[in-house]
């Protein structure tokens, strides 16, 4: 994650988070290892990701993982902090 903070920092990331996934319920294993969400200032900011400065980030992704990532982009539709 310090790859993307110094290439995408400049280039509006606000922060970045991985979650490992972990064995469902039922013991079968998850269909992905891990997820890791960016989020930037403003939409038009994640085009950064097409660059060729980009492309050193996700081949070390692929190096370290042995998979090249696969890039989704969406929005959050609700979040909630607390149950009640």
């Amino acid at each position: 994650m310090p790859l993307c903070a110094k290439t995408w920092g400049p280039c509006g990331l606000q922060s970045r988070e991985v979650i490992k996934f972990e064995q469902h319920p039922d013991g079968s294993s998850p269909p992905y290892a891990v997820q890791a969400m960016v989020h930037w200032s403003k939409p038009e900011d994640r085009q950064i990701v097409n660059s060729e400065e980009s492309k050193v980030i996700f081949d070390d992704v692929e190096k370290l993982s042995g998979v090249m990532p696969i890039f989704m982009v969406g929005r959050w539709v609700v979040t909630s902090k607390g149950v009640r």
